[in-house]
């Protein structure tokens, strides 16, 4: 599908979000290995961390959520409002 929207649409840019349990370091290298024309440019990987959620999250998929963290390249933290302040340094 990239390689499809890239040739026949030449999108000055491709956002690439997949599904919530997804190895974003591997996608990323899949797209490298496209030979895609020397103009592409692959932006940092980011994972967005549900805030609010995180204890859940690190229960039922933690092998899952931390693959994504340590793939990640930029780390955001969203749904801080719904936590303890204390909490944002911990996650």
């Amino acid at each position: 599908t990239i390689t499809e929207l890239y040739n026949s649409f030449s999108p000055d840019y491709l956002l690439v979000e997949p599904s919530g349990i997804a190895f974003p370091n591997m996608i990323k290298q899949n797209i490298e290995l496209m030979n895609l024309k020397d103009s592409v440019e692959i932006a940092p990987l980011v994972t967005l961390i549900d805030g609010s959620r995180f204890t859940d999250i690190m229960k039922s998929v933690k092998n899952y959520a931390l693959r994504q963290i340590e793939d990640a390249e930029i780390m955001v933290i969203n749904k801080i409002d719904l936590i303890k302040p204390i909490e944002v340094p911990i996650i």
